[in-house]
């Protein structure tokens, strides 16, 4: 199953990264090289407690960290180029909102 670009609404129907610091901060270290597979394990799971069950499976975020955890643990090449798009246009939207 490929990822599919997010329009501004599709956005929209995630938790907001104001509402997801931990998350937020998980993401950003993944996408920039993050390495410790049991460090990414442990703080992944404390991340997930701020978004909501229906959307874990396709949070941007979260398939930014899934991506670099397969990557680490030799299962692919990392998240998509859809998916680190999407991760970015999410992370727009707290940007977006400090202007």
């Amino acid at each position: 199953m490929s990822t599919k670009l997010l329009t501004a609404e599709d956005l929209a129907e995630f938790t907001p990264p104001s509402k997801a610091p931990q998350l937020l901060k998980l993401a950003e270290a993944c996408q920039t090289g993050a390495c410790n597979v049991y460090a990414l394990l442990r703080a992944l799971g404390a991340a997930t407690e701020e978004v909501s069950a229906v959307e874990a499976s396709s949070h941007p975020a979260i398939k930014v960290c899934l991506g670099q955890l397969s990557f680490l643990c030799g299962e692919s090449f990392g998240p998509t180029v859809e998916a680190c798009h999407n991760y970015e246009a999410w992370v727009g939207t707290i940007k977006a909102a400090r202007k």
